[in-house]
């Protein structure tokens, strides 16, 4: 968090020299080039509101990139008040909002090398003072240094503006990957000369835009474009505009007919009948250059990626940052289910129904849990389902989150890409909001009597085991029918998880079950209000009496026992004298 845990609220990038360069051959070499800079910021979960009329303009701090503007003679005054740090802006040209969204920033850098220099009369102790530039630990990086990269919010001068400058990654060299591979002259089947004739590519999922399509009638070659609808390609020979008066022959205006469609998917091309876009001609050479995907399997962690096979000698790669983005395809099972509702909904957002199956719908990302909460506001309290006519909820799980599988929650990334693909579909009147759940946390222990000849061991599992998953904020299998996950606004109660735990095999009897929320005691259920869920931090299946919660915490204190110690400040006492 650049705002919050640096100093002075800016980030800083030493640019070294390599080990075998001098730093005035390496600033000669970088002088007037343009840097890379990738830029991640941290991920975490978001709250996107659609509102009536349009998204949003992007409420954002754009960044300042610096680098220190030297005095003539590159000396700073010898009077202490005159030894201020000056920075000059570089040219910035960013590829996307790398606030919200990892991206690449081209940095200009000067053409002359004195403008890649350092002050010479730095002090040892004046590093990272005021605005002048850290110290660097390392003797080898001080000898090797050309200069600094400031990197701060435009507007960190404006305490008025809430800035929120989190991070993940930054790095110079970067470029953004894509997962492809690519299929050169693949040949097709040859062209029957029949309308809306369908050939199929061998790879798939296709890269949408990326089919280069060449036909070979004769000894005339024709390269084919991709259009979104047939509907809107011209005939396969000139025609006249009949709704012109008599007697003025006015050809209607010319459109592309040389055209096919694309299923990225299923991997075909569709071609015209003639009246909207060329058919391929009887016995033509059909041949295809594209690019496809692996789908969800180009998803890969950090660090799987260690090089290229087009990168030249002496270049390597890595990926800093996990991949994202590779969804596979629908299945034919859900493909089929979704007719009938497609039929209903028209790919609008009107009812309840229509936000559940389109948002399962949403490409790129693997919803576990959605749930629609139609005329409720995230943001008025208290404030129930048909409290804010006009107003819909959307509460979305992700099927995975790696940093606490427990208890997913939406990235940034997630809830944009779905935010995306529902905008163009809602009703211009309606305010959506985005939201991941609320997690509260609860600590459960249960004291059991086993059956005669039941194993302790595994009776406590499958206690432990089945309270979890009743307690689960998703569905044993996720889908857009799927029954499960705890549901919203219903009280976790003491006795309910009694019933359960008194369910399980192997159990006689439950003797008791306490029940906390946080660092209080032991409660009869633990209430649940808007989008909150549970979480279980931390549950034990004892046999006979239960554990107590001050030990299944591990010794923590109740809530009058934190009071008290926070009364006691400890203050250190340091002697005057260092022996």
């Amino acid at each position: 968090d650049v705002t919050a845990e640096s100093v002075d609220g800016a980030l800083w990038g030493a640019l070294l020299a390599p080990r075998d360069l001098e730093p005035d051959a390496a600033r000669r070499e970088i002088a007037g080039k343009t840097l890379t800079l990738g830029i991640v910021p941290a991920l975490g979960a978001t709250e996107p509101a659609l509102i009536p009329g349009g998204p949003p303009a992007a409420d954002v701090a754009p960044l300042v990139y610096e680098l220190p503007l030297l005095p003539p003679g590159g000396m700073l005054p010898p009077s202490e008040a005159d030894r201020v740090a000056v920075y000059r802006p570089l040219d910035a040209r960013a590829t996307t909002d790398v606030l919200n969204a990892p991206g690449l920033v081209e940095l200009t850098l000067p053409g002359e090398i004195e403008r890649l220099r350092l002050w010479s009369n730095l002090e040892p102790l004046e590093g990272g003072v005021g605005d002048f530039p850290p110290s660097l630990d390392v003797p080898d990086f001080n000898r090797r240094l050309l200069t600094w990269l400031r990197i701060r919010p435009a507007l960190a001068d404006r305490p008025s503006r809430a800035l929120n400058l989190r991070l993940l990654w930054v790095g110079i060299n970067a470029t953004m990957v894509s997962q492809r591979a690519r299929v050169n002259d693949e040949p097709l089947p040859a062209g029957t000369g029949e309308p809306d004739q369908v050939v199929t590519l061998a790879r798939g999922p296709v890269i949408p835009g990326s089919v280069q399509l060449t036909v070979l009638s004769g000894e005339q070659e024709e390269r084919w474009a991709e259009v979104d609808d047939l509907a809107a390609a011209g005939p396969e020979v000139p025609t006249i505009d009949r709704r012109g008066p008599p007697g003025l022959a006015v050809t209607t205006p010319p459109r592309a007919s040389t055209v096919f469609v694309l299923d990225p998917e299923a991997g075909t091309l569709r071609f015209g009948d003639g009246f909207r876009g060329k058919r391929p001609p009887r016995g033509a050479v059909l041949r295809a250059s594209y690019d496809y995907g692996a789908g969800a399997a180009g998803n890969v962690g950090a660090g799987a990626i260690t090089g290229g096979p087009g990168l030249p000698p002496g270049i390597t790669a890595s990926n800093p940052v996990r991949t994202w983005g590779g969804a596979d395809a629908e299945s034919t099972a859900d493909g089929e289910r979704q007719v009938s509702r497609f039929l209903q909904h028209r790919d609008r957002l009107v009812t309840a129904a229509d936000f559940k199956t389109i948002t399962w719908r949403t490409p790129g990302v693997a919803p576990g849990r959605v749930e629609v909460l139609p005329a409720f506001h995230p943001a008025l309290s208290p404030n129930e389902p048909g409290d804010a006519p006009g107003a819909v909820t959307l509460l979305l799980i992700p099927r995975y989150d790696p940093l606490q599988p427990d208890a997913p929650m939406p990235d940034r990334l997630f809830l944009d890409a779905v935010c995306a693909y529902l905008d163009p579909r809602r009703l211009v009147t309606s305010e959506v909001f985005l939201r991941g759940p609320v997690y509260k946390g609860i600590w459960i222990s249960v004291g059991i009597d086993l059956v005669a000849g039941a194993a302790a061991a595994e009776v406590r599992e499958r206690v432990r085991d089945e309270l979890l998953r009743t307690l689960a904020p998703l569905p044993a299998t996720p889908g857009p029918d799927a029954e499960g996950g705890w549901p919203l606004r219903k009280p976790v109660a003491a006795r309910e998880l009694m019933a359960v735990a008194t369910r399980v095999t192997g159990v006689l009897l439950v003797n008791d079950l306490l029940l906390a929320e946080g660092a209080g005691g032991s409660v009869a259920t633990v209430a649940m209000r808007g989008l909150e869920l549970p979480r279980v931090l931390g549950i034990a299946v004892s046999v006979g009496d239960p554990l107590s919660l001050d030990a299944l915490r591990g010794g923590t204190l109740g809530a009058d026992q934190i009071q008290r110690r926070q009364r006691v400040l400890p203050v250190p006492s340091i002697p005057e004298e260092c022996r």
